[in-house]
């Protein structure tokens, strides 16, 4: 005659279960916050890289044709195209590179005879939401280069760009960009105060 013996049934129990969910909940809840930060300095640099390219692209151009090219800091209605309801402006959502005022015409595509002739343009803050700019002259909404790579402006030109998060947390990774009037264009960590580091501005 053969014994039985009792059989344990293969699985999980529902302790088990809710133990996991648990443990996972704690490990989610301490994760987001570095998430979403993560989010918002890739983001701010992201934003910087725009700009820089859109101010270098400026300067090679005006080098390149021998005549004046002016970056444009421009509003849109919408933060994620640039559109004929375009400004220039100092709290500008997108950037215009071209060789006249932009005003109204940001929807058009780059041209070489119709006016204003732009060159290349960005949404910077609808493809990077959570970085804001600030301004150096907080009225400068533009920037032009001559022939020989410098900055010629009758006006109040762009001299510094600071880029930093929406929410102004004192955790947010800030970069600037700051333009000489010799028309060099410098990257640097406002953050960093070491003397020897090539990052300090």
């Amino acid at each position: 005659m053969l014994s039985r013996t009792p059989h344990r049934q293969a699985g999980i129990t529902l302790v088990e279960i809710a133990i996991t969910v648990a443990i996972f909940g704690i490990l989610l809840s301490a994760a987001v916050p570095s998430y979403q930060q993560w989010i918002q300095n890739m983001q701010i640099r992201g934003a910087t890289e725009s700009l820089q390219s859109g101010l270098q692209r400026a300067r090679t151009e005006a080098l390149k044709r021998n005549q004046n090219v002016t970056f444009w800091l421009v509003t849109s209605a919408s933060s994620k195209t640039l559109d004929s309801n375009c400004a220039p402006a100092a709290n500008g959502t997108g950037w215009v590179v071209s060789r006249f005022d932009p005003s109204n015409k940001c929807d058009l595509d780059p041209s070489e005879t119709v006016t204003p002739q732009i060159i290349d343009k960005q949404p910077v803050l609808g493809n990077n939401p959570r970085a804001s700019l600030d301004i150096t002259p907080d009225d400068a909404s533009s920037v032009t280069f001559n022939g020989l790579g410098q900055i010629v402006q009758k006006d109040t030109p762009i001299t510094r760009i600071d880029i930093q998060g929406a929410s102004s947390s004192s955790d947010d990774r800030k970069l600037r960009l700051v333009l000489a009037s010799g028309g060099m264009i410098k990257l640097c960590d406002p953050q960093i105060s070491a003397s020897g580091d090539s990052r300090r501005c």
